[in-house]
Parts: C-alpha cells; sequence; structure tokens
C-alpha cells in the first residue's frame, strides 16, 4: 500500500474519531435539559421538544462553528498581510467587487465555508501558517469561550446545554481542521508548503489566482508564471497536484483542447488531487471527449454513474452546465434539452461570482454549438 493511501485511511479513521467526539458531546450535552424534564419540572411533551431542539440546535452550532472558522483564516489573514477578497458560509458569498462588497451566491461541494484572501507579494518567507491555522485558532478560542459561559448558566438546562454542545463542536471542529494526519485539511497544508519550496509556490500562486478571478479576469489572461506544474511527476501534494488541474484549465480556456485533454488526465490519476478537483476535471474531460469527437463506447464509459451523481450535487456550476449542453448537442443530439439549458446558464450566470469564468463557459457551449450546426 503506498504512503499517501495509508494516510488516507488514517485520515478517514481520524476523522470518523471526531465526528463520534462530536456526536457524543451533543449527546452529554442534552443531560441538562433531560435531568430538568426527568425531575418532574418538566413534561413529556417539553421533553419531546427540548429534544428537536437540541438536535436542531447542534446543526445551529455547526454552521456557527463554521462561520467563526472562516473567520479566523480572515483575521490571521489581514494580520499577516493579506487582503480580503470572499467569504463564504453555505452558498452565501460576500465578496469585494470593484472596491464594494457584494452578495452573491457560489457552492462548493465538499465545504462548509471559504474565506478567500490574496496573498502578499511572494517571497520564500511569505506567512502561510497563521492564515491557514486561523480557522483552527478561532474554533480552539470560541471552544473555551463556551466552556467557560456553561459553568455560569448550569442553573439554565436549555442554554447550558446549548453552551456545552458548541464547545464541543468548536474543539472537534477545530482538532479535523488542524490535525495533518487528516489529508487535504487546513494542517496537512500547512506541513506540505513548510517542508517544499514548490507547494508554497503552487498556494501562492493560487491565492493569486483567486484574486484574479475576483477582478473577473479569466485564466487564459493570467501570467504564465502562475501555472507552475507541468506534469505529474511535478505534483508531489495536494497544492502542486492542484495547480496541475488549473494548468489543464487554463489550456481548456485558451482553446488548446487536446493538450487539457493531456493535461485533465494526468491531473485526474494524480493520488494528491483533491476530491472536488477531480469531479471538475472529469467534467472538462467529458466536454474535451465530445468536442474532439471520441467514440461513444468511451464518452459513456467517462460518464459513470459516480460521476451522474456527482453532476446532479454540482448543477448550478456553470463548468457542469457547459458540459451537460455539448451532451445534449452532441451526443444526444437534443437541441430542446440543450436549449433549456442554456436558458438555466444564462440565468446562474447573471448572478455568478466570477465573470471570466462566465466568459470562459460560454465560448466553449458556443465551440460546441458550432460543431452541432456543422455535422
Amino acid at each position: 500500500m503506498s504512503e499517501q493511501k495509508r494516510k488516507g485511511r488514517g485520515g478517514t479513521v481520524i476523522s470518523f474519531l471526531f465526528f463520534m467526539f462530536i456526536g457524543a458531546g451533543a449527546g452529554i450535552s442534552m443531560f441538562p435539559a433531560l435531568d430538568y424534564i426527568l425531575s418532574g419540572e418538566g413534561n413529556m411533551f417539553i421533553g419531546i421538544v427540548a429534544i428537536l431542539m437540541m438536535i436542531s440546535l447542534m446543526y445551529v452550532a455547526l454552521i456557527l462553528e463554521m462561520a467563526i472558522h472562516e473567520l479566523g483564516h480572515l483575521f490571521f489573514g489581514l494580520l499577516t498581510g493579506y487582503t480580503f477578497i470572499s467569504y463564504r458560509l453555505g452558498s452565501f458569498l460576500i465578496m469585494k467587487e470593484e472596491g464594494k462588497l457584494k452578495v452573491k451566491r457560489y457552492s462548493l461541494p465538499g465545504t462548509g465555508g471559504q474565506c478567500l484572501m490574496a496573498p502578499p507579494e511572494y517571497s520564500p518567507t511569505f506567512p502561510v501558517v497563521l492564515y491557514n491555522a486561523g480557522g483552527a485558532i478561532f474554533n480552539f478560542l470560541s471552544s473555551l469561550i463556551f466552556l467557560a459561559l456553561f459553568f455560569p448558566f448550569m442553573a439554565a438546562p436549555f442554554l447550558s446545554s446549548f453552551l456545552l454542545m458548541s464547545a464541543f463542536v468548536a474543539f472537534g471542529l477545530g482538532a479535523m481542521n488542524i490535525i495533518p494526519l487528516i489529508y487535504g485539511n487546513d494542517g496537512s497544508n500547512i506541513v506540505a508548503i513548510r517542508k517544499s519550496e514548490r507547494e508554497r509556490r503552487c498556494f501562492w500562486c493560487q491565492m493569486k489566482m483567486a484574486a484574479l478571478q475576483g477582478q473577473g479576469m479569466r485564466l487564459k489572461d493570467m501570467d504564465e508564471s502562475l501555472f507552475p506544474v507541468l506534469d505529474k511527476d511535478d505534483a508531489s501534494s495536494s497544492m502542486s497536484a492542484s495547480a496541475l488541474s488549473y494548468r489543464a484549465s487554463r489550456l481548456l480556456d485558451e482553446g488548446r483542447i487536446e493538450e487539457a485533454g493531456k493535461v485533465a488526465e494526468e491531473a485526474v490519476s494524480s493520488p494528491f488531487l483533491p476530491q472536488v478537483l477531480v469531479t471538475l476535471e472529469k467534467v472538462d474531460l467529458l466536454y474535451i471527449y465530445l468536442i474532439t469527437g471520441v467514440d461513444r463506447k468511451r464518452i459513456m464509459e467517462a460518464k459513470d454513474r459516480k460521476l451522474i451523481n456527482a453532476m446532479k450535487g454540482m448543477r448550478s456550476f456553470l463548468t457542469v452546465m457547459r458540459t451537460e449542453y455539448a451532451y445534449a448537442l452532441l451526443f444526444e443530439g437534443d437541441e430542446k434539452k440543450a436549449g433549456v439549458i442554456a436558458k438555466a446558464f444564462e440565468e446562474r450566470a447573471s448572478s455568478y461570482p466570477y465573470k471570466g469564468d462566465w466568459e470562459g463557459e460560454k465560448e466553449l457551449m458556443d465551440r460546441a454549438l458550432s460543431i452541432y450546426e456543422t455535422r
């Protein structure tokens, strides 16, 4: 078994244990409320309502801690010279656009939130640790605050239960994000960046790219130096594997279709590529297969059940809409279905936070339409 697979399995076990910790903590947190009910001061109806309320409050605590986590990244980013790009919780996005804060809608599967910031000028020692660790630091601090508030409010059964629950959730999420054995989290990113100059450079490039995308710039118009990884041999961790994926996306945006396909296949085969990027690269590959006219069997193999389900979960992504549009035209020959997708694309584009991405995806849709019309 490869080292990467061992780390992946170890991280899965640790993640599971912390989910168990949070669940157990939530159960323990209900004791003050249950004690109040069972002591005779409450009644069965209040008890049922209270339990349902506590389950709901567990989700409130999770959302609250995700928000606090991203605020931690924001705080320590600003403290170390980064500048604000966007703050997202769920699909609610606040971003800086033309010097003003604007509210948009955007979600990324597998993430409850995200705080993106433009990095300071690159140097071998530019700050990375506090920005990456800031979320977990805020989680741990909030855990201590909730625990400190629990004791003076122990006599208030429902409030004390919520405070104790929030303390457990905060600690669990903080630990899950900072323990480096959990692959792809903030802690493992810190370790990779500190060990490798390439990973540090790739991290800086991706933060810089995010800043430029927030300004409406397309990948094809960005400086070549922001795409430092040329092939899979240069991808030794999540940062460099992601950089290889972005190179494939840039080639596609430039219209260099066959080159984009080769790089995308290399990126997908990397064991270090984060799952969300694996899915997006497979979506791009499906589009490339469609417009380059590979045989139908290969296209059907590419769009397997796993990818279909993943695309359903990402149906609001312009990249997914673009590929579904090409599939409807070039594989199914269904102009009506393609028209419905095109309309949904335009509606989504009107509120999409990244103008450059919208322009690039529209060009790729137009390319698919042109191929369909000339057949």
